[in-house]
């Protein structure tokens, strides 16, 4: 007698109006791509006319961004591992994750293609018509004192915080991988001393340090992205010295170690992928702290300096006019309310994604 199978679960109803989050996740970080890249690909043959205005760097950053949204759609779609499929099927059926990779897709194109869809940020109006002029007609989000365009400053502002976001997360992720690591296969005593040094760094106040580092150093984006790895890879290492630490245990390594398998080639091989999971959660969820410092670096003066411009910097500009030109300040702080919100909602569901203990959707 053939059993009954269990009737599929109903999702509930407020999932018919999210397009792309499905029960089982089979479209939904897939589709979020596939759409950005069409749109990213609308976008910039609409703009075709400023092709010839763009530098060198400037256009072979908007093609690369725009072949690596379809490849990554395309691998999203056709991933075959298992464990692979599992993770998207969860992040699939997530929908604050899935709105959170919408948001940093659409965000991150907005600074790529800021050439394309935006003008000069240091073009200045006249200071008698365009100063702080009101969004809408020509200027859609308005001037600042100067009669700059705020959206031509939000776009490219766009550029300098993520660059940094970029760099500095790289750079952390790497030290941290590499102490934690070191940390995590070390004898007691070593792992001891290091540990208590990372404990040191981490009850140093992290503002405080990057603020006597940056008044120090000269100034510039580099230095500023080499500043804040440096005072962020601490909870990177401490993630993969648990896990080191936590897999040592294991049969697979203790039967790695028997045919002779070296400390290096241990970690690397069989220790390591255990903790990529976590660690891109904290690199996803540092970006977002990063973008934030950033800001508030520039706010003080210490972070990018003009003429680049810079949400932090912005928000500075318009401190005095609040009452009456708010839109000056109102929207590089919309921006990185927005860019860390995505930034948040798409680690928290990256963690539930990797994390094996949480029962996969129906």
């Amino acid at each position: 007698m053939t059993p009954m199978r269990a009737p599929k679960a109903t999702p509930p109803a407020w999932r018919a109006w999210i397009p792309f989050a499905t029960a089982d996740g089979r479209r939904g970080a897939g589709a979020v791509l596939a759409g950005a890249a069409v749109l990213y690909a609308v976008v910039a043959i609409a703009r075709a006319n400023r092709w010839p205005h763009l530098s060198r760097s400037d256009a072979t950053a908007v093609v690369a961004f725009g072949l690596l949204l379809f490849a990554g759609a395309a691998a999203t779609v056709r991933i075959a591992r298992w464990d692979m499929r599992r993770v998207r099927r969860r992040l699939g059926a997530n929908p604050a994750a899935l709105a959170g990779l919408a948001i940093l897709v659409v965000m991150v194109s907005l600074a790529v293609l800021a050439p394309l869809v935006s003008g000069d940020p240091a073009q200045m109006g006249s200071p008698s018509r365009e100063r702080y002029q009101a969004p809408g007609g020509d200027h859609v989000l308005g001037t600042d004192r100067f009669g700059r365009d705020v959206w031509s400053r939000v776009a490219h502002g766009a550029r300098a915080s993520f660059a940094l976001s970029a760099l500095s997360v790289i750079l952390a992720v790497a030290f941290g991988t590499w102490v934690g690591a070191l940390a995590g296969i070390a004898p007691t005593r070593t792992d001891d001393v290091i540990m208590r040094g990372v404990d040191g760094m981490l009850a140093f106040p992290r503002l405080l340090l990057l603020l006597t580092v940056v008044a120090l150093a000269p100034p510039g984006l580099l230095t500023l992205g080499l500043a804040v790895a440096a005072t962020g890879w601490m909870g990177v290492a401490r993630i993969v010295r648990g896990e080191v630490r936590r897999m040592r245990s294991r049969e697979f390594v203790d039967a790695a170690i028997a045919t002779g398998v070296g400390r290096a080639r241990l970690v690397a091989r069989h220790l390591l992928p255990n903790a990529v999971g976590h660690v891109i959660v904290a690199a996803t969820l540092n970006a977002g702290t990063v973008i934030l410092l950033e800001s508030s670096l520039s706010f003080l003066g210490l972070g990018v300096q003009p003429p680049t411009p810079s949400w932090g910097s912005m928000i500075f500009d318009g401190r005095d006019a609040l009452a009456t030109a708010w839109w000056v300040s109102a929207f590089p702080a919309l921006a990185v309310t927005v860019s860390v919100l995505g930034l948040n909602l798409l680690g928290d569901g990256l963690r539930d994604s990797l994390d094996a203990r949480t029962s996969a959707p129906a």
